[in-house]
């Protein structure tokens, strides 16, 4: 575990209190469909339970790390976009289509919503309220159009697999408008009973890739071959929630009474539970209850 922790001192002219929001807590689901059916899967043995009906057949879904729904695209134009909610079992279909069928959804851990143009190599970003795609990147390499799918790894890297081929985008595709080309890593052939070019692409809690390489799962290794195959499903797609770094954060305040025109303080600490290290810049917001002003924050740690 690593924590931040500062502090924010405060002059009072009320009562204390505080709530704080946060997201749906990753839950490690894997889950994958056969044309309208969403089963969810246990990665190390492959099991699947059916546990939910789709609106229309898709070959592309992710699911949303802050809501926990899974979103999908439909097989054919326009290319609606819809979403299935695990709490109530129900689909909602967006009201802006793609204008383009896609295989390739998938969710960066800050809750963007991306797609992929098979057709055009296009990247987008999609507006999860509305469905409303927004290009924001192009990619080249080839063979990459086809099948295959996209999935984003613990380290913020977009992995890409298509035609038994593996490639990664090392850039932030919304701000690298023209990526050019990216390095193809490895063939995905390599495992007993399986096709070498996967129809699915996510990654589970302990960093590892799941490929659905035409039956069943199978760990995919990025720099090639499949291992631990696990028979089951033809699933058109996969996609998960894992708990790649469990952030939280707690607020204690220095009393548990607070005298009127008197100061106090909170200590606020931003901690990551695991499995996965958490990088990049996070932004902590604490908004202070009503009749509390703000007179100094800090010191600042990190660990």
């Amino acid at each position: 575990m690593c924590a931040a922790q500062w502090l924010a001192l405060a002059v009072l002219s009320g009562t204390a209190g505080s709530a704080l929001a946060l997201p749906v807590p990753p839950d490690n689901t894997v889950y994958g469909n056969v044309g309208t059916t969403l089963y969810a899967i246990t990665p190390g043995t492959g099991a699947a339970v059916s546990v939910g009906t789709l609106a229309f057949t898709t070959n592309g879904f992710g699911r949303d790390p802050i809501t926990g729904r899974v979103y999908y695209a439909e097989t054919v134009l326009p290319g609606r976009v819809a979403y299935w909610d695990p709490t109530t079992a129900t689909n909602t279909i967006l009201s802006t289509a793609l204008g383009f069928v896609t295989n390739r959804m998938g969710f960066r851990a800050d809750g963007q919503m991306f797609s992929m143009n098979p057709s055009t190599n296009n990247i987008y970003v999609i507006d999860r309220n509305t469905g409303n795609p927004t290009i924001v990147a192009t990619v080249n390499g080839p063979g990459l159009g086809g099948g295959g799918d996209m999935a984003f790894a613990p380290n913020g890297d977009l992995y890409i697999v298509t035609n038994s081929t593996i490639y990664r985008v090392l850039a932030n595709p919304i701000a690298v408008p023209a990526i050019g080309a990216i390095p193809a890593l490895a063939t995905t052939s390599g495992a007993t009973g399986t096709t070498g070019s996967p129809t699915g692409l996510t990654f589970i809690d302990n960093g590892v890739a799941l490929g659905s390489p035409g039956t069943g799962i199978v760990d995919l290794g990025l720099n090639g071959g499949f291992t631990n195959a696990r028979g089951g499903n033809s699933y058109s797609d996969l996609g998960a929630m894992p708990k790649f770094a469990d952030i939280a954060i707690s607020v204690t305040p220095s009393s548990s009474n607070f005298a009127r025109s008197g100061s106090a303080s909170y200590a606020v600490t931003v901690s990551n539970n695991g499995p996965q290290s958490a990088s990049g810049n996070f932004t902590v917001t604490f908004t202070l209850p009503t009749g509390l002003t703000l007179v100094g924050a800090g010191p600042f740690g990190a660990g």
